[in-house]
């Protein structure tokens, strides 16, 4: 091969900008206008994105339409899973529809995954309200003409029924706060 005599401030000049153009092919940010201006200039340079563009652009669409079909997989097993276990929810625990309700609100609302979870949390922080059940009334035999007042009648008339209906009234207010 020939040797070539090149100075020194030609040789310093080539370099920088063979530097330069290195450094933008190889900067993401820079190498599609670089390639553009070259292209531009010199239609018959070619880049390897030249030949393996062509080839990877069909492959590179496949994986994509897997990847949804995949992720839309997941996501379909995940929702039945889920409606599955609200389901079992609904009959294990006799969950209304609006309950069922309440628990998905909740869920979202909390960030919650589980749905067991999020109906021990409702059962824990609902009341249902109190119905006492207490002896079957016998009767005093006492004589109810004595009383005037309407709300004491039922006092003489059943006094256990009218004792538990008391009673559950007082719980139902301390539950719910409104007792004075």
């Amino acid at each position: 091969m020939p040797e070539i005599t090149v100075d020194k401030a030609e040789y310093d000049r080539r370099q920088q900008a063979w530097e330069l153009l290195d450094s933008m092919l190889k900067n993401p940010k820079t190498r599609a206008k670089a390639r553009e201006a070259i292209k531009e200039l010199k239609p018959d340079v070619s880049f390897p994105e030249d030949i393996a563009d062509p080839l990877l652009k069909p492959l590179a669409e496949r994986l994509e339409t897997l990847e949804k079909g995949i992720q839309k997989e997941r996501d379909d097993r995940a929702d039945a899973e889920l409606k599955s276990k609200i389901d079992r929810l609904r009959k294990e625990h006799n969950f209304t529809e609006e309950g069922i309700d309440e628990l998905i609100k909740l869920m979202k609302e909390k960030n919650v995954g589980d749905p067991e979870v999020a109906a021990i949390y409702i059962k824990s922080t609902t009341k249902a309200p109190v119905e006492i059940q207490g002896l079957q009334p016998t009767g005093w035999q006492m004589d109810t003409s004595i009383m005037q007042d309407e709300s004491m009648k039922g006092l003489f008339e059943d006094p256990d029924a009218w004792a538990d209906r008391e009673a559950a009234k007082v719980v139902n207010e301390l539950r719910s706060g409104k007792a004075a």
